[in-house]
């Protein structure tokens, strides 16, 4: 081997090493966000959603949430608990079914067919003003599924 295909090979190794880069602060990006981006977005729900509401899990306690009009305010129960719900969810065909029973025993369902759309709710609320911290950025995402119950 000559000296000048010699030099030619540890040239082009240090170009391709210099564009591959070295460790140092790691740059990644999971979602693609911008500082104060909003998204809100209305359209089918499609096979990954499905699927992703099928991997969901519930917790086995529920508690119902209500204004300061409660226990009046709230309607569609006989007679409504400030007290621990135990739930228990299960999929039925395209919907879910929703058990709950109060700690008197008093039990109750709610069926949800799931519809065709869904809202998608997204925004990234750092602060550009702020000091960065943490590993990355603070993304908060939500589905809004509207149907009758």
């Amino acid at each position: 081997m000559s000296a000048g295909k010699f030099g030619l090979t540890v040239g082009a190794s240090l170009i391709a090493l210099s564009s591959i880069g070295f460790p140092g602060d790691a740059q990644a990006c999971a979602c693609c966000s911008e500082i104060g981006q909003r998204l809100e977005q209305n359209g089918a729900m499609d096979a990954y959603e499905r699927g992703e509401l099928g991997n969901v899990r519930f917790a086995a306690v529920a508690r119902l949430f209500s204004d300061p009009g409660f226990p009046d305010s709230v309607e569609g129960v006989a007679s409504p608990s400030d007290q621990d719900y135990r739930l228990v969810v299960r999929r039925q065909g395209n919907g879910m079914v929703f058990e709950l029973a109060d700690v008197q025993g008093r039990a109750g369902r709610i069926s949800f067919p799931l519809p065709k759309k869904l809202t998608r709710f997204e925004v990234d609320p750092r602060d550009a003003a702020a000091e960065p911290g943490g590993n990355g950025p603070v993304l908060y995402k939500e589905w809004r599924l509207d149907g009758v119950a």
